[in-house]
């Protein structure tokens, strides 16, 4: 796998050149993307923000403002020291989740992965990059997009070019400078050119930066003939780790995704919600019988989504929502930053679906799926299980099923088998309420389940 890592100050025009990359074959990483995603509410690096900054760089639900906070940290040197020193580990190691996953691809040796970061060399992910692509614009133009393209006034313009680095020393050690001062015609041929100069063949061995980003350590080389006396050395362990702990297979979970603490555990990218809470062990489903499934059927289990699900993830979604193409990446991380995602699973194939998020102290279903109705009363009860328990350990005070029309008579089925009672928006708690009073819209279901006593008072 050949890995570009293209950066650039504000308004050069980055994403531009990203979307032509994608077209011709390329697939992109926006680490910005990625970094909404390590700050979802409850996530460690959220956490750590918090104790750093207050919660007064919170929105009232719960997320990130980062319009307060990039106020608070523009001219602060110290400030803005401390958010990278929590940001760059967390995206850093998102970002090697995501590399790892299209290793693990069909096609992985060909594939040209570009990851799109701001701040790609000051992070330290530029190490490992097989090439490293800097785009550039004049000034005036940066500052003609700020104004035209964002809304941004002069002033506030002038004040953002000013405080973007210098990219003297960037451009001497990039292997590509891309100029974007021009006509879309001319980008595109500059971006061409570059591209077909690109020889996968040639690109490094990943291990050193999942091993750095992941602190997995290498695995010791093994005879196939003979096995390793047993005062073989071992490997030194990563810097991160104290000696006692043991080297991780690079195909094993790495401990920079494990919980932090017993309360609220660190999730892989861009497929947890906001409101993510610790997840309950993985709950395996015995084989459906005659009368619901082959009897041929494999063993299941019900899970939260991986990283490597993705892509599966964006075709079924769009199949279920009636769309011909699968699900684009940007709105797809915009999703995985909003809601969790619950699988029934059996081997590579999905065969039901619940995806939920949580605000006011109401979890809220706004999915579910399922391949017939009987795959539908088995895989339910287990899916909304697994959601409940997420929700009381986020002290939620109840469940509410609220899913379009298309997926009514699933409803039926979770409420009937998960123990759900079919309920009035307007007997609900008001605070419950104003959150799922606006979902209920084009015949939208509603059913419930308090999870605890109201202990909540109506804002």
């Amino acid at each position: 796998m050949y890995l570009i890592g293209l950066t650039g100050n504000v308004a050069t025009g980055k994403s531009t050149v990203c979307d032509i990359l994608a077209q011709l074959g390329a697939r992109i990483i926006d680490a910005d993307l990625v970094a909404h995603a390590v700050l979802r509410r409850g996530s460690p690096a959220w956490r750590q923000l918090v104790q750093a900054f207050g919660y007064d760089i919170l929105q009232y639900d719960g997320t990130v403002d980062r319009r307060k906070l990039g106020a608070l940290v523009f001219d602060d040197a110290a400030k803005l020291q401390t958010l990278e020193q929590i940001t760059h580990p967390a995206v850093g190691t998102e970002l090697a989740l995501l590399v790892r996953d299209a290793l693990n691809e069909p096609g992985a040796a060909d594939a040209i992965l570009v990851v799109e970061a701001v701040k790609l060399y000051e992070s330290g992910i530029h190490e490992f990059m097989d090439a490293l692509w800097v785009v550039t614009a004049p000034r005036a133009e940066q500052k003609r997009r700020l104004m035209q393209e964002r809304g941004a006034s002069q002033a506030e313009a002038e004040a953002r070019l000013n405080a973007q680095p210098a990219l003297d020393e960037k451009l001497k050690r990039a292997n590509v400078a891309i100029d974007n001062g021009g006509s879309i015609e001319a980008l595109r041929v500059q971006v061409m050119r570059a591209f077909v100069e690109i020889n996968p063949a040639i690109a490094r061995d990943k291990n050193a930066l999942l091993q750095k980003w992941l602190r997995l350590a290498p695995a010791a080389p093994e005879s196939p003939e003979t096995s390793a006396p047993a005062t073989a050395a071992k490997p030194a362990p990563a810097a991160s780790e104290s000696p006692e702990t043991p080297a991780t297979p690079l195909d094993i979970e790495p401990a920079s995704v494990a919980p932090e603490s017993p309360e609220t555990p660190a999730t892989p990218l861009d497929i947890e919600p906001a409101s993510v809470a610790p997840e309950s062990p993985e709950t395996t489903m015995p084989a459906p019988t005659a009368e619901s499934a082959p009897p041929s059927e494999p063993e299941w289990s019900v899970r939260r989504a991986r990283p490597a699900d993705a892509r599966m993830l964006s075709e079924l979604l769009a199949r279920i929502e009636g769309r011909a193409e699968p699900i684009g990446r940007e709105e797809m991380l915009e999703r995985f930053g909003k809601f969790g995602y619950w699988l029934a699973y059996t081997d590579d194939h999905a065969i039901a679906l619940a995806a939920w998020q949580a605000e006011n102290l109401a979890a809220i279903v706004r999915e579910l799926w399922a391949e017939n109705d009987g795959y539908a009363a088995r895989a339910f009860p287990l899916l909304l299980e697994a959601i409940q328990a997420q929700a009381n350990a986020l002290t939620c005070e109840v469940v509410a099923i609220v899913v379009p029309e298309r997926a009514a008579q699933l409803a039926a089925i979770a409420a009937q088998t998960a123990g759900y009672a079919s309920s009035d928006v307007a007997q609900l708690h008001k605070l419950w309420r104003s959150v799922i009073e606006p979902l209920l819209i084009d015949n939208a279901t509603l059913y419930t389940k308090q999870l605890r006593e109201i202990v909540t008072k109506p804002i």
